[in-house]
């Protein structure tokens, strides 16, 4: 059976399409990070639907963060906060999770340095990432940079599986 990955959050994630498993990809263009996590629907509502009607989720990824952005470093850091609370509702499902870099420093570093161990992060949206992979509006992602966008969340999603396989084999073992 194919893993269940949840795409979790704004505009960032419309078009990620991740080969080899069964992915839902709910994109909330315009939600900043305090609505993805209490709006409607937010992230609790996707993790109980899927839990209730088939199955958990194996692997959440989130995107969030590009919506709250303004030059006070102090919105970046809640922002970050904010989505690693939605990481670890995620792990309380059961889910594995891969949180995104966004396109701002601040939130990149302060991800970097809060983030728990169990939390994978993806660093492909970063502020120097090649304007090719940009629309014109110089903030979302052409169909090149969702290709590539994509591509470095499949390699996240191959990491995280490995270390759940050599872990399960680890346990295993003793």
């Amino acid at each position: 059976m194919p893993c269940r990955v949840l795409v979790f959050g704004d505009s960032m994630v419309e078009g990620v399409n991740l080969s080899n498993t069964d992915c839902t990809t709910a994109a909330h263009p315009g939600c900043t990070t305090h609505e993805l996590e209490f709006g409607f629907p937010n992230l609790r509502f996707y993790l109980e639907e899927r839990a209730k009607m088939i199955s958990k989720y194996d692997i959440v990824i989130i995107n969030a963060g590009t919506n709250d952005l303004d030059p006070d470093d102090q919105v970046a850091t809640k922002s970050v906060e904010s989505v690693l609370r939605m990481a670890e509702l995620a792990q309380a499902f059961g889910a594995r999770t891969i949180v995104s870099t966004i396109i701002h420093d601040v939130f990149n570093k302060d991800l970097q340095e809060l983030a728990p161990d169990a939390v994978v992060i993806c660093d492909f949206l970063e502020e120097d990432l090649d304007t090719s992979f940009l629309d014109d509006d110089g903030v979302h992602l052409n169909d090149m940079g969702i290709a590539e966008y994509s591509k470095a969340l499949e390699e996240c999603l191959h990491e995280v599986l490995s270390s759940k396989l050599s872990s399960s084999t680890d346990e295993e073992e003793f």
